[in-house]
């Protein structure tokens, strides 16, 4: 962070000629793109899931709201390795969300869920 400050307030014509490959560069501009596009949708998911979840929990007695509020919280006590091992087991190939869909006859054949966009 240090490096790239020093580059921004370095020299007076530096910095532009760094912020002009960025838009000038196509493969910055796809991976620019990409950022805000995952940005725009994990934003929206989490509105659209996020506040319907809130309101129910707001809508709970004491006793279900602190149970509810502490299954929402759990996962942020659990290691990021153990998050992402976990996502692994659930949405591979054969994890759980691709064998349910088969089972009830959704799709034919497993869909990719990691290692894309």
């Amino acid at each position: 962070i240090l490096l790239m400050l020093s580059w921004s307030i370095g020299d007076a014509a530096a910095p532009w000629v760094h912020y002009q490959k960025l838009v000038s560069t196509p493969v910055y501009i796809k991976v620019l793109g990409n950022t805000f596009e995952i940005a725009l949708i994990a934003t929206a998911a989490c509105v659209l899931l996020g506040y319907p979840l809130a309101y129910w929990i707001h809508q709970l007695s004491p006793g279900k709201r602190f149970i509810a509020i502490a299954l929402v919280v759990l996962p942020f006590w659990v290691s990021i390795l153990v998050r992402t091992y976990a996502w692994i087991v659930v949405l591979g190939n054969n994890g759980v969300v691709n064998r349910s869909l088969l089972e009830l006859g959704w799709i034919e054949q497993p869909l990719s869920f990691l290692y894309n966009e």
